[in-house]
């Protein structure tokens, strides 16, 4: 039953049935307690931890995380599953400091019990990319620079393609930071062009939007359209709603750098309806966001014409709002032209 339970997780959230994934999940558990391989018990509570928490019970949620990091740490105590079950106990410690679950120390104390020198490359690729990221929330960009320097020249060492495209991505993201506006458009276009031989739909959409932005702030309308409405075009298919909003708050700046006041606010409206289904930290996120795009308009945003398109823009569908956003396109390009 657990196994069947645990098959069907991907069921449950699509459909959103969390009650009765967790019945599931919580029944298998149960049933198999005595018989259960460690591999497969790290599977349910990771599962039944993240529908606890789109539940809402925070505590329960941090409770099976602890159990199945435990289980983590005992399987990758044994050497010989340390390259299969290191990464995975580094992942999910990374994943429960995301979701404030765990603090920054308990992120670092998983990737010092894991760090050898014995260590494959894809793990110790993943500790640069985690150290970077953390640099990066700190502010210090030049250190998130030189630790995915380190993960490149692992990952082409390597020819980890799919690798090597994700972390020009990231130097593209750290560029920007920085202000260095050309170099951040070099990361994004490297990785796009990979992304495209590699027919990853992930890093494809996420360098174009990015290269949206990157040409929106070059004032390079255009080509800006382009890319942020085939991205929205594409997000759908990646089943996460960051990826539209995104492409939305591109869409919404270029709108109102051309003077199209209507079209900037249906847009804004139907961003604040998608917000509000993002959890607690990206939705803090979001906020604030609106509130500085808010003050973009200014006092146009009291004006009937932007109060009634944003009321239009809160009841428009995914579908309905691409169509909309496609309109804008007055001569559009090949997918891969785009750039």
């Amino acid at each position: 039953m657990l196994l069947f339970a645990a098959g069907l997780f991907h069921f449950w959230l699509k459909s959103a049935r969390f009650q009765e994934g967790w019945y599931w999940l919580k029944a298998g558990l149960n049933q198999a307690k005595e018989t259960i391989t460690p591999e497969l018990l790290a599977l349910a509570l990771t599962e039944a931890a993240s529908l606890a928490h789109l539940l809402g019970d925070e505590r329960l949620a941090m409770l099976l995380d602890e159990k199945c990091l435990e289980v983590y740490r005992k399987l990758g105590d044994e050497n010989m599953f340390n390259n299969i079950f290191n990464p995975k106990q580094i992942e999910y410690a990374y994943d429960r400091y995301r979701l404030h679950l765990a603090s920054r120390e308990d992120l670092m104390a998983a990737i010092s019990r894991t760090e050898g020198e014995n260590n494959t490359i894809k793990l110790t690729t993943m500790v640069y990319w985690i150290k970077a990221h953390l640099a990066s929330e700190d502010g210090d960009y030049v250190q998130a620079r030189i630790l995915l320097g380190e993960a490149l020249q692992q990952l082409q060492k390597a020819g980890y393609q799919r690798g090597i495209c994700y972390c020009l991505l990231d130097l593209g993201f750290v560029a920007l930071h920085e202000g260095r506006v050309e170099e951040a458009n070099f990361f994004f276009e490297q990785s796009h062009v990979l992304a495209l031989q590699l027919r990853d739909i992930f890093s494809f959409t996420e360098s174009l939007t990015s290269l949206g932005f990157i040409r929106l702030g070059l004032e390079d309308y255009e080509k800006a359209a382009s890319c942020l409405t085939v991205s929205l075009i594409l997000c759908p298919s990646l089943g996460d709603k960051e990826y539209i909003y995104r492409c939305i708050l591109g869409l919404i700046q270029l709108a109102e750098r051309e003077g199209q006041l209507e079209r900037a606010a249906c847009l804004y409206g139907f961003a604040e309806i998608l917000a509000e289904g993002f959890d607690s930290t990206f939705r803090e996120t979001a906020h604030r966001d609106m509130a500085e795009l808010l003050e973009l308009f200014g006092e146009r945003a009291s004006t009937d014409v932007f109060i009634q398109a944003r009321d239009k823009g809160r009841i428009m569908t995914e579908n309905e709002v691409a169509s909309y956003a496609c309109t804008r396109q007055r001569n559009p390009q090949p997918l891969v032209s785009v750039i």
